[in-house]
């Protein structure tokens, strides 16, 4: 069964967008300066100057911000179906998985020692296979467990706190 991603990848391009208008504002505000061509105009022709580029600055962020209303206007119940489908899954895999943990106690509860040793040898063998949980592999690759979410989980915080580490870096400068 294939996953349809077109959803997904469409409001995190509309996403993608809108933060490189925000880069693209962040550069023109960095640069909202006087240049030298400027220079040979009087003062007060340099001050309007910097204020019309100023105002294009400020339109142009409006436009991102009703851009950003816009697509949370449009994909808010998306997202949120999206979201919380991908919670429900996690939840249910791992309930899934840790229930089939519990197969060897309620096999090892059940009345077998009144029972025959075709039984009892039945039962061992059942308790066996049932040590080893039940795994759902993602791709053939990854192991779909809480472990796995974990490190997912981990390895998304430290991504995010590395981009925002160049981000101060680029701030700085």
């Amino acid at each position: 069964m294939m996953y349809n991603i077109n959803v997904d990848t469409f409001v995190a391009g509309l996403i993608f967008l809108t933060i490189t208008q925000l880069k693209v504002l962040k550069y023109k505000l960095n640069n909202l300066k006087i240049n030298s061509n400027e220079l040979r105009y009087s003062k007060e022709f340099q001050e309007n100057l910097q204020m019309l580029k100023l105002k294009q600055c400020l339109g142009h962020y409006n436009k991102i911000i009703m851009f950003q209303a816009n697509i949370q206007e449009i994909s808010s119940i998306t997202l949120f179906v999206v979201f919380g489908m991908a919670s429900a899954i996690i939840c249910v895999t791992l309930c899934g998985f840790y229930l089939s943990r519990e197969l060897v106690f309620a096999a090892y509860s059940c009345d077998w020692i009144n029972r025959c040793q075709k039984f009892k040898r039945s039962i061992v063998i059942l308790m066996e296979h049932a040590n080893t949980p039940l795994k759902m592999i993602g791709m053939k690759m990854f192991l779909l467990s809480l472990d796995t979410f974990i490190t997912i989980v981990k390895s998304a915080f430290s991504l995010v706190t590395l981009i925002r580490s160049f981000q101060d870096v680029e701030d700085g400068s």
